[in-house]
Protein backbone atom coordinates (compact mmCIF):
# COMPACT_ATOMS: atom_id res chain seq x y z
CA UNK A 1 0.00 0.00 0.00
CA UNK A 2 1.28 3.51 -0.74
CA UNK A 3 2.36 5.32 2.04
CA UNK A 4 0.50 9.00 2.52
CA UNK A 5 2.87 11.84 3.72
CA UNK A 6 2.20 15.11 4.80
CA UNK A 7 5.88 15.99 6.16
CA UNK A 8 6.22 19.18 4.05
CA UNK A 9 10.10 19.49 4.87
CA UNK A 10 10.53 15.74 3.61
CA UNK A 11 7.92 16.03 0.51
CA UNK A 12 10.21 18.76 -0.42
CA UNK A 13 13.72 16.58 0.15
CA UNK A 14 11.77 13.85 -1.96
CA UNK A 15 11.48 16.34 -4.71
CA UNK A 16 15.20 17.41 -4.46
CA UNK A 17 16.65 13.73 -4.48
CA UNK A 18 14.49 13.11 -7.84
CA UNK A 19 15.67 16.71 -9.88
CA UNK A 20 19.06 15.76 -8.36
CA UNK A 21 19.03 12.56 -9.55
CA UNK A 22 18.08 13.34 -12.96
CA UNK A 23 20.76 15.81 -13.31
CA UNK A 24 23.04 13.44 -12.14
CA UNK A 25 21.60 10.89 -15.04
CA UNK A 26 22.48 13.49 -17.58
CA UNK A 27 26.06 14.08 -16.60
CA UNK A 28 26.85 10.12 -16.71
CA UNK A 29 25.08 10.08 -20.34
CA UNK A 30 26.60 13.13 -21.29
CA UNK A 31 30.13 10.94 -20.13
CA UNK A 32 28.90 8.32 -22.12
CA UNK A 33 28.67 9.86 -25.21
CA UNK A 34 32.10 11.49 -24.76
CA UNK A 35 33.42 8.11 -24.68
CA UNK A 36 36.02 8.00 -27.49
CA UNK A 37 34.19 5.72 -29.93
CA UNK A 38 30.76 7.40 -29.35
CA UNK A 39 32.74 10.52 -30.25
CA UNK A 40 34.54 9.74 -33.01
CA UNK A 41 31.20 9.12 -34.43
CA UNK A 42 29.23 11.92 -33.54
CA UNK A 43 32.30 13.63 -35.00
CA UNK A 44 32.00 12.59 -38.16
CA UNK A 45 28.31 13.66 -38.17
CA UNK A 46 28.63 16.93 -36.87
CA UNK A 47 31.56 17.73 -40.16
CA UNK A 48 28.73 16.51 -42.26
CA UNK A 49 26.78 18.96 -41.23
CA UNK A 50 29.25 21.90 -40.86
CA UNK A 51 30.30 20.61 -44.22
CA UNK A 52 27.08 21.16 -45.68
CA UNK A 53 26.09 24.41 -44.13
CA UNK A 54 29.30 25.67 -45.68
CA UNK A 55 28.20 24.04 -48.81
CA UNK A 56 24.92 26.11 -49.36
CA UNK A 57 26.26 29.39 -47.71
CA UNK A 58 24.03 31.69 -47.98
CA UNK A 59 21.98 35.09 -46.39
CA UNK A 60 20.13 32.36 -43.89
CA UNK A 61 23.24 30.79 -42.60
CA UNK A 62 25.35 34.68 -42.08
CA UNK A 63 22.34 35.67 -40.02
CA UNK A 64 22.31 32.56 -38.12
CA UNK A 65 25.72 32.34 -37.11
CA UNK A 66 25.45 35.86 -36.09
CA UNK A 67 22.78 35.21 -33.94
CA UNK A 68 24.52 31.75 -32.83
CA UNK A 69 27.44 33.68 -31.57
CA UNK A 70 26.21 33.54 -27.50
CA UNK A 71 26.88 29.46 -27.93
CA UNK A 72 29.32 28.27 -26.04
CA UNK A 73 31.03 27.11 -29.15
CA UNK A 74 31.49 30.71 -30.04
CA UNK A 75 31.59 32.14 -26.91
CA UNK A 76 34.51 29.73 -25.40
CA UNK A 77 36.83 31.36 -28.09
CA UNK A 78 37.82 27.77 -29.54
CA UNK A 79 36.34 28.37 -32.64
CA UNK A 80 35.46 31.65 -34.97
CA UNK A 81 34.07 30.04 -37.70
CA UNK A 82 32.05 26.91 -39.21
CA UNK A 83 35.84 26.68 -40.87
CA UNK A 84 37.22 26.61 -38.00
CA UNK A 85 34.92 23.36 -36.82
CA UNK A 86 36.26 21.54 -39.55
CA UNK A 87 40.02 22.26 -38.80
CA UNK A 88 38.90 21.25 -35.26
CA UNK A 89 36.62 18.52 -35.59
CA UNK A 90 38.96 15.96 -33.16
CA UNK A 91 38.37 18.31 -30.16
CA UNK A 92 34.67 18.61 -30.68
CA UNK A 93 32.73 17.70 -27.34
CA UNK A 94 29.45 16.42 -26.82
CA UNK A 95 28.30 19.66 -25.91
CA UNK A 96 29.95 21.00 -29.39
CA UNK A 97 27.26 19.04 -31.24
CA UNK A 98 24.49 19.76 -29.80
CA UNK A 99 25.35 23.44 -30.37
CA UNK A 100 26.28 22.34 -34.32
CA UNK A 101 22.80 20.66 -33.94
CA UNK A 102 21.32 24.02 -32.73
CA UNK A 103 22.60 26.32 -35.33
CA UNK A 104 21.56 23.83 -38.41
CA UNK A 105 17.75 23.54 -37.07
CA UNK A 106 17.55 27.76 -37.04
CA UNK A 107 19.42 27.51 -40.34
CA UNK A 108 16.50 25.29 -41.82
CA UNK A 109 14.13 26.80 -39.70
CA UNK A 110 15.43 30.77 -41.51
CA UNK A 111 15.12 28.97 -44.90
CA UNK A 112 18.58 28.08 -45.46
CA UNK A 113 20.21 25.48 -47.55
CA UNK A 114 16.90 26.07 -50.57
CA UNK A 115 18.27 26.01 -54.19
CA UNK A 116 15.21 26.04 -56.31
CA UNK A 117 12.52 24.80 -53.54
CA UNK A 118 15.21 22.08 -52.59
CA UNK A 119 16.97 21.81 -49.05
CA UNK A 120 19.89 20.87 -49.15
CA UNK A 121 18.90 18.00 -51.26
CA UNK A 122 15.90 17.35 -52.72
CA UNK A 123 15.22 13.66 -51.14
CA UNK A 124 16.31 15.42 -48.01
CA UNK A 125 13.09 17.40 -47.43
CA UNK A 126 11.11 15.42 -45.08
CA UNK A 127 12.90 12.37 -45.29
CA UNK A 128 13.22 11.51 -41.56
CA UNK A 129 12.26 8.61 -40.05
CA UNK A 130 12.39 7.54 -36.23
CA UNK A 131 13.69 4.23 -34.93
CA UNK A 132 16.95 4.75 -37.53
CA UNK A 133 19.38 2.43 -37.15
CA UNK A 134 22.47 1.46 -38.88
CA UNK A 135 20.61 -1.41 -40.80
CA UNK A 136 17.77 0.56 -41.83
CA UNK A 137 19.12 3.85 -43.43
CA UNK A 138 16.97 6.55 -43.66
CA UNK A 139 14.56 6.24 -46.90
CA UNK A 140 10.87 8.02 -47.89
CA UNK A 141 9.48 11.24 -47.40
CA UNK A 142 6.81 11.66 -45.03
CA UNK A 143 6.83 15.44 -44.02
CA UNK A 144 8.69 14.77 -40.54
CA UNK A 145 11.42 17.15 -40.53
CA UNK A 146 10.39 19.40 -42.94
CA UNK A 147 7.63 20.03 -39.89
CA UNK A 148 10.44 19.04 -36.96
CA UNK A 149 9.77 23.31 -35.40
CA UNK A 150 6.53 22.71 -34.58
CA UNK A 151 5.83 18.49 -34.61
CA UNK A 152 7.07 17.78 -31.24
CA UNK A 153 5.45 21.11 -29.89
CA UNK A 154 1.83 20.56 -30.74
CA UNK A 155 0.18 18.05 -28.32
CA UNK A 156 1.56 21.22 -26.14
CA UNK A 157 0.12 24.28 -28.66
CA UNK A 158 -3.17 22.62 -29.18
CA UNK A 159 -3.70 23.19 -25.67
CA UNK A 160 -1.77 26.18 -25.01
CA UNK A 161 -2.60 28.87 -27.98
CA UNK A 162 -0.12 31.15 -27.12
CA UNK A 163 2.81 28.52 -27.65
CA UNK A 164 5.10 27.26 -25.11
CA UNK A 165 4.46 29.01 -21.87
CA UNK A 166 8.06 30.36 -20.99
CA UNK A 167 9.23 33.96 -19.70
CA UNK A 168 12.30 35.61 -18.03
CA UNK A 169 13.66 33.93 -14.73
CA UNK A 170 15.78 35.71 -12.51
CA UNK A 171 15.92 33.59 -9.20
CA UNK A 172 19.42 31.69 -8.79
CA UNK A 173 19.81 28.25 -10.00
CA UNK A 174 18.67 25.44 -7.26
CA UNK A 175 21.78 24.53 -5.22
CA UNK A 176 21.00 20.45 -6.15
CA UNK A 177 21.21 20.92 -9.30
CA UNK A 178 24.21 23.71 -9.45
CA UNK A 179 26.79 21.40 -7.97
CA UNK A 180 26.12 18.97 -11.62
CA UNK A 181 26.26 21.21 -14.07
CA UNK A 182 27.59 20.38 -17.19
CA UNK A 183 30.02 22.67 -19.25
CA UNK A 184 28.17 24.83 -20.61
CA UNK A 185 28.28 28.48 -19.22
CA UNK A 186 24.73 29.73 -19.40
CA UNK A 187 22.19 27.34 -18.16
CA UNK A 188 19.01 28.19 -20.36
CA UNK A 189 16.92 27.40 -17.40
CA UNK A 190 19.05 30.31 -15.88
CA UNK A 191 17.43 33.01 -17.61
CA UNK A 192 14.07 30.86 -18.64
CA UNK A 193 11.24 28.64 -17.43
CA UNK A 194 7.94 27.82 -17.73
CA UNK A 195 4.85 29.98 -17.19
CA UNK A 196 1.88 29.59 -15.39
CA UNK A 197 -0.58 27.66 -17.66
CA UNK A 198 1.85 25.70 -18.87
CA UNK A 199 0.90 21.93 -19.48
CA UNK A 200 4.50 20.19 -19.14
CA UNK A 201 4.79 23.01 -15.46
CA UNK A 202 1.36 20.78 -13.99
CA UNK A 203 3.10 17.48 -14.79
CA UNK A 204 6.33 18.84 -13.28
CA UNK A 205 4.44 19.48 -9.80
CA UNK A 206 2.65 16.32 -10.28
CA UNK A 207 5.71 14.40 -10.09
CA UNK A 208 8.42 16.47 -8.19
CA UNK A 209 9.84 17.26 -11.17
CA UNK A 210 12.20 20.37 -11.72
CA UNK A 211 10.63 23.18 -13.35
CA UNK A 212 12.49 23.72 -16.53
CA UNK A 213 11.95 25.62 -19.70
CA UNK A 214 8.56 23.82 -20.89
CA UNK A 215 8.93 20.99 -23.90
CA UNK A 216 12.05 21.21 -26.13
CA UNK A 217 11.97 21.65 -30.22
CA UNK A 218 15.71 21.83 -29.90
CA UNK A 219 15.68 17.58 -29.14
CA UNK A 220 13.48 17.26 -32.17
CA UNK A 221 15.98 19.31 -34.47
CA UNK A 222 18.79 17.04 -32.65
CA UNK A 223 16.67 14.01 -33.75
CA UNK A 224 15.68 14.71 -37.44
CA UNK A 225 19.83 16.23 -38.02
CA UNK A 226 21.23 13.34 -36.79
CA UNK A 227 18.78 11.34 -38.78
CA UNK A 228 20.04 12.88 -41.98
CA UNK A 229 23.39 13.06 -41.58
CA UNK A 230 24.19 9.91 -39.30
CA UNK A 231 21.33 7.56 -40.48
CA UNK A 232 24.45 4.86 -41.81
CA UNK A 233 26.44 5.30 -38.39
CA UNK A 234 24.56 5.94 -35.41
CA UNK A 235 22.27 3.13 -33.50
CA UNK A 236 18.79 4.66 -32.11
CA UNK A 237 20.86 4.80 -28.87
CA UNK A 238 21.94 7.96 -30.05
CA UNK A 239 18.96 9.97 -29.83
CA UNK A 240 19.61 10.48 -26.31
CA UNK A 241 22.07 12.60 -26.92
CA UNK A 242 19.57 15.82 -26.08
CA UNK A 243 19.40 14.27 -22.75
CA UNK A 244 23.02 14.13 -22.70
CA UNK A 245 23.42 17.78 -23.44
CA UNK A 246 20.22 20.20 -23.24
CA UNK A 247 19.74 18.30 -19.28
CA UNK A 248 23.21 18.65 -18.00
CA UNK A 249 23.87 21.80 -19.49
CA UNK A 250 20.18 23.09 -17.60
CA UNK A 251 18.89 23.90 -21.16
CA UNK A 252 15.67 21.31 -20.33
CA UNK A 253 14.68 18.73 -17.87
CA UNK A 254 14.73 14.80 -18.58
CA UNK A 255 10.75 15.29 -19.17
CA UNK A 256 10.48 18.36 -21.55
CA UNK A 257 13.37 16.41 -23.67
CA UNK A 258 11.12 12.71 -23.34
CA UNK A 259 8.66 14.39 -23.67
CA UNK A 260 10.12 15.52 -27.65
CA UNK A 261 10.55 11.93 -28.26
CA UNK A 262 7.69 10.62 -27.06
CA UNK A 263 5.41 12.59 -28.92
CA UNK A 264 7.36 11.89 -32.33
CA UNK A 265 7.42 7.70 -31.66
CA UNK A 266 10.78 7.68 -30.69
CA UNK A 267 10.51 5.72 -27.15
CA UNK A 268 7.31 5.62 -24.30
CA UNK A 269 8.77 7.45 -21.38
CA UNK A 270 7.04 6.93 -18.59
CA UNK A 271 7.98 9.47 -15.66
CA UNK A 272 10.84 8.34 -13.72
CA UNK A 273 11.22 4.97 -15.17
CA UNK A 274 14.06 5.78 -16.95
CA UNK A 275 15.02 2.63 -19.28
CA UNK A 276 12.00 3.94 -21.06
CA UNK A 277 13.98 6.21 -22.47
CA UNK A 278 16.02 4.22 -24.93
CA UNK A 279 14.44 3.33 -28.38
CA UNK A 280 15.92 -0.13 -28.82
CA UNK A 281 19.38 -1.12 -27.10
CA UNK A 282 22.63 0.63 -27.19
CA UNK A 283 25.66 -0.37 -29.32
CA UNK A 284 28.90 -1.28 -27.58
CA UNK A 285 30.66 2.13 -27.64
CA UNK A 286 26.94 3.41 -25.82
CA UNK A 287 27.93 0.44 -23.14
CA UNK A 288 27.47 2.70 -20.46
CA UNK A 289 23.75 4.02 -21.42
CA UNK A 290 21.65 0.93 -20.30
CA UNK A 291 23.28 0.46 -16.64
CA UNK A 292 23.11 4.25 -16.30
CA UNK A 293 19.24 4.49 -17.03
CA UNK A 294 18.71 1.12 -15.37
CA UNK A 295 20.55 2.47 -12.13
CA UNK A 296 19.23 5.87 -12.06
CA UNK A 297 15.59 4.07 -12.51
CA UNK A 298 16.54 1.91 -9.46
CA UNK A 299 17.45 4.34 -7.16
CA UNK A 300 14.92 6.66 -7.81
CA UNK A 301 11.59 7.26 -5.36
CA UNK A 302 8.22 7.37 -6.96
CA UNK A 303 6.12 9.26 -5.16
CA UNK A 304 3.08 11.96 -6.99
CA UNK A 305 2.34 15.07 -4.99
CA UNK A 306 -1.08 16.96 -4.43
CA UNK A 307 -1.17 20.63 -3.54
CA UNK A 308 -3.62 23.24 -1.23
CA UNK A 309 -3.15 26.89 -1.70
CA UNK A 310 -0.37 26.48 -3.99
CA UNK A 311 1.77 24.14 -1.88
CA UNK A 312 2.42 20.70 -1.20
CA UNK A 313 -0.49 19.27 1.07
CA UNK A 314 0.39 15.36 0.66
CA UNK A 315 2.15 13.04 -1.22
CA UNK A 316 1.47 9.49 -1.92
CA UNK A 317 4.55 7.53 -2.15
CA UNK A 318 5.21 4.07 -3.85
CA UNK A 319 7.79 2.22 -2.41
CA UNK A 320 7.01 -1.61 -2.37
CA UNK A 321 7.75 -3.61 -6.15
CA UNK A 322 4.68 -4.66 -6.94
CA UNK A 323 3.48 -0.77 -6.99
CA UNK A 324 6.02 0.62 -8.83
CA UNK A 325 6.01 -2.31 -11.24
CA UNK A 326 1.89 -1.48 -11.60
CA UNK A 327 3.24 1.83 -11.72
CA UNK A 328 5.51 1.46 -14.80
CA UNK A 329 2.99 -0.13 -16.36
CA UNK A 330 0.29 2.43 -16.29
CA UNK A 331 -1.33 5.00 -18.09
CA UNK A 332 -0.42 7.45 -15.00
CA UNK A 333 3.30 7.04 -15.75
CA UNK A 334 2.84 7.63 -19.26
CA UNK A 335 4.11 10.70 -20.10
CA UNK A 336 2.31 11.84 -23.27
CA UNK A 337 -1.01 10.76 -21.37
CA UNK A 338 -0.04 12.38 -18.47
CA UNK A 339 0.22 15.42 -20.61
CA UNK A 340 -3.05 15.09 -22.42
CA UNK A 341 -4.46 14.65 -18.96
CA UNK A 342 -2.84 17.96 -17.59
CA UNK A 343 -5.23 20.51 -19.84
CA UNK A 344 -8.08 19.98 -17.31
CA UNK A 345 -6.23 20.25 -14.30
CA UNK A 346 -5.38 23.46 -12.17
CA UNK A 347 -1.45 24.34 -11.69
CA UNK A 348 -1.71 22.68 -8.75
CA UNK A 349 -3.32 19.48 -8.89
CA UNK A 350 -5.29 18.59 -5.64
CA UNK A 351 -5.42 15.58 -4.02
CA UNK A 352 -9.23 14.44 -5.65
CA UNK A 353 -6.91 15.49 -8.80
CA UNK A 354 -4.87 13.18 -8.50
CA UNK A 355 -7.56 10.90 -6.95
CA UNK A 356 -9.34 10.64 -9.97
CA UNK A 357 -6.32 10.38 -12.08
CA UNK A 358 -5.04 7.16 -10.27
CA UNK A 359 -8.88 5.68 -10.86
CA UNK A 360 -9.07 6.60 -14.46
CA UNK A 361 -5.20 5.58 -15.07
CA UNK A 362 -4.26 3.41 -12.80
CA UNK A 363 -7.08 1.60 -11.11
CA UNK A 364 -5.12 -1.22 -9.58
CA UNK A 365 -3.15 1.55 -7.81
CA UNK A 366 -6.19 3.40 -6.58
CA UNK A 367 -7.90 0.63 -5.44
CA UNK A 368 -5.55 -0.17 -2.31
CA UNK A 369 -4.25 3.52 -1.39
CA UNK A 370 -4.00 4.28 2.29
CA UNK A 371 -6.43 5.27 4.60
CA UNK A 372 -8.17 8.87 4.22
CA UNK A 373 -6.77 9.09 0.86
CA UNK A 374 -10.41 8.30 -0.44
CA UNK A 375 -12.14 10.45 2.03
CA UNK A 376 -11.85 13.98 1.21
CA UNK A 377 -12.46 15.25 4.44
CA UNK A 378 -9.59 13.62 6.08
CA UNK A 379 -6.14 14.67 5.90
CA UNK A 380 -2.98 12.83 5.48
CA UNK A 381 -0.42 11.48 8.45
CA UNK A 382 2.51 13.09 9.34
Amino acid sequence: MAKLISDRTKIDKMRFQRQAAEQKLAKRLYEAFAAPAAMGKLRTVGTRVVSEMIEFEDVSLEKVLDECQVLDIFKSKRFASLDDLLKGADTLTPSDIADIIYICGEWVLAGGGTRSGEWPANEIQGAYKVGITPDEPVGGSDGWAYQHATDAQKAVWKQEPGGRYRGAWSQPMEPHIAESLGPGSTPGINVKRSLEGSTVLTVDRLFGLLRGADISGSATEGASILERWGSDLLHSAYYLLPLATLVYNAHHTVLEVALTLSLNGINDYHVGFYTTLLPNGAPAELGDVVPALREAEERVEHFVIFYENMQPAGCLLFDQAWETNLLKGSDFSNAVKMLAQAQRLQGFPSRDDVLGLLRAMAPALAADLPDGMNDSSARPSQ
